[in-house]
């Protein structure tokens, strides 16, 4: 269990790790659901601004092509179901953003996923993608503003278009896309079923929600009305 301040009048207002600019805050990006979904790629170690290859999901970039491609490798990393993370829910990711990328906070005109030409997540590497850029940039470029913002998130929980009907592969057209995006962002915007809505209890993350109490009125300074648990 985990308990932490918060800056003075700022609390989660929405979960999903595919957070919305308009309808998010800092505390979203930073304090909430990064604790709870891992991105591909984890800065920090020591104190020190660098990648940590061993906490996040991604391996090093392998880069070919000149610069102009690089493939990845996955990490052994679990959802809290059991399942092992795919290159399947990192394909979710990038569909969701390639559809909507004005919708997502880290976007900026020219970089991911204006920046790309092709994605390859091949079924017979299930823990391995790669991804062909326009053209040649600096590998640490690269890697510490275009790959750090990809998130993988549990496809086969999350790829759906409403509570009650199935999940399926909406994803890979741009359509469909959307119509998962705006579901989750709807699901995402309630808060009264953060902890309790099973879309947010598959993480890959070191911490699972245990209770939410959606904020109704001002709390004071620094007052925290989550709970985050530990997961073995």
């Amino acid at each position: 269990m985990a308990t932490f301040a918060l800056p003075p009048g700022e609390l989660p207002n929405f979960i999903s790790p595919f957070i919305s600019g308009p309808e998010s805050n800092n505390v979203d990006l930073f304090q909430f659901a990064s604790q709870l979904w891992r991105p591909l790629y984890w800065y920090g170690i020591n104190g020190e601004f660098t990648i940590n290859y061993h906490l996040g999901v991604g391996r090093p970039p392998a880069y070919s092509n000149h610069g102009r491609a690089v493939t990845i490798t996955l990490n052994h990393y679990l959802w809290s179901g059991g399942r092992r993370v795919t290159n399947r829910d990192i394909e979710l990711w990038m569909n969701l953003l390639r559809a909507e990328p004005a919708q997502w906070v880290g976007y900026v005109p020219g970089n991911i996923p204006d920046t790309l030409t092709g994605m390859s997540f091949p079924k017979s590497r299930p823990y391995q993608f790669s991804l062909t850029f326009n053209r040649a940039y600096s590998p640490t470029w690269i890697l510490y503003q275009e790959l750090s913002s990809i998130e993988p998130i549990p496809q086969r929980v999350w790829d759906r278009t409403s509570m009650q009907g199935p999940v399926g592969n909406y994803d890979m057209t741009r359509a469909g896309a959307i119509a998962v995006w705006k579901f989750l962002t709807a699901q995402s915007k309630d808060a009264s079923t953060c902890a309790s809505n099973p879309l947010w209890r598959v993480v890959d993350g070191p911490w699972k929600l245990s209770a939410y109490e959606p904020a109704t009125r001002p709390r004071g300074p620094g007052r925290a009305t989550d709970r985050i648990q530990r997961l073995p």
